[in-house]
């Protein structure tokens, strides 16, 4: 097989990265774009850099955490928006939904009197018809059970939400809290509301528990890492 000339070396390359950038394009602008054009709902999610639960970022003892992330996200039909290692869309009503088969009583939380369906070929699999609009936020499981024996409990990493403002936690390697709205103003002035509760709670808790001298010098406000950006 002869070698390409430079000519068609160089044109094959240039096709590549076109069609690489214009992935990378759709991803980053065009995808967000549309979801805020067509959006049904808007997502709150506040991330605590703590593992347990949000109560462990509130009750901080030894140092300062690092302030909660934020991120206000559309969710909008078709269109799959990821942060903080959230993914959010909106699935209209009539839309089929697909789930394992040991989670059905954690999607009762969520839907009254939906019918489960078998899914031909999946033993494991399930499905349902959504009887309303909600907006579906996942996650990808992490540390999950090395041996399926049923010994322990699969992970579950689905929240259903209606857009009412109610709050949903989940704890993995960090705490995330989240929230839909039927505005993007809505979810906004929950974030930062929540955000600043959460802080001035955590601020409080520290300083009355921590006797290192040199946070308390400080002030006892945050002192990031070496390795943090």
């Amino acid at each position: 097989m002869s070698n390409p000339s430079r000519e068609d070396y160089v044109k094959t390359q240039l096709r590549f990265a076109e069609a690489w950038a214009s992935a990378e394009w759709e991803i980053e602008y065009g995808q967000p774009q549309r979801a805020r054009e067509t959006a049904r709902a808007w997502v709150g999610i506040i991330e605590l850099m703590v593992m347990g639960s949000s109560k462990s970022y509130t009750h901080a003892c030894n140092t300062p955490y690092q302030p909660p992330r934020t991120a206000v996200l559309p969710a909008a039909p078709e269109i799959s928006l990821s942060e903080m290692a959230l993914s959010v869309t909106y699935l209209p009503a009539g839309a089929p939904f697909r789930f394992y088969q040991d989670h059905v009583e954690e999607i009762e939380k969520f839907l009254e009197g939906f019918i489960v369906a078998d899914v031909p070929g999946e033993q494991c699999t399930r499905q349902t018809v959504f009887p309303e609009d909600r907006v579906l936020i996942s996650w990808h499981t992490q540390c999950p059970p090395l041996f399926d024996d049923g010994k322990y409990p699969v992970l579950f990493n689905v929240f259903l939400l209606s857009p009412d403002g109610k709050e949903h936690e989940t704890s993995r390697v960090t705490t995330r809290i989240v929230a839909a709205f039927p505005s993007e103003e809505g979810a906004t002035v929950w974030v930062k509301t929540r955000v600043a509760e959460l802080q001035a709670s955590h601020d409080y808790n520290h300083a009355q528990q921590c006797l290192n001298k040199t946070c308390a010098r400080r002030g006892h406000t945050y002192e990031p890492r070496y390795d943090e950006d």
